[in-house]
């Protein structure tokens, strides 16, 4: 099973669309962070008991995460591109 990209490295990743930066980049930071929150709360979801008390739980959660993903969607997608899905008011005051 193949798992390099043979593209080289040299301090650099790819961002959606092709785009390479440097893997400090801010933005690289930025979206290993959001991919972070993501995972650790499916973590904790995982841990919820089967309760059906708690489906209002796991369905907030679940939204979150799907938030969680188009952000960092967002934060990979290079200037002057879209992810096809963008940012709104409600999302930020989520």
């Amino acid at each position: 099973m193949k798992i390099y990209t043979k593209t080289g490295d040299k301090g650099q990743t790819s961002l959606l669309f092709g785009k390479r930066v440097a893997k400090d980049d801010l933005r690289v930071e930025a979206y290993g962070t959001v991919d972070e929150a993501n995972s650790a709360i499916g973590l904790a979801v995982s841990f919820l008991p089967e309760n059906p008390g708690l489906l209002d739980v796991r369905a907030y959660l679940y939204e979150i995460q799907q938030v969680l993903f188009n952000v960092g969607a967002e934060l990979a997608t290079p200037p002057g591109r879209r992810p096809g899905w963008e940012a709104t008011d409600e999302h930020v005051a989520y």
